[in-house]
């Protein structure tokens, strides 16, 4: 189950404009790039290592190491 908020917001670009409403993703806890690799794993044809190895490529890549 996903717990959501709703918050209404203003178009910056038109303040006259009708306010829309968004939903809002809440979390509940915090998961480790482990986690979330063996989890993918569950659902691919390749195994944790692998899609850990991927995973931990791209935040070099966006960290600019």
């Amino acid at each position: 189950m996903v717990n959501y908020s709703v918050k209404q917001k203003v178009n910056p670009r038109d303040l006259e404009e009708a306010r829309k409403y968004y939903a809002i993703a809440k979390s509940s806890r915090t998961v480790d790039v482990r986690e979330i690799a063996e989890q993918i794993a569950e659902e691919v044809s390749l195994g944790t290592s692998d899609v850990l190895g991927v995973l931990e490529s791209g935040q070099e890549q966006n960290l600019g190491g």
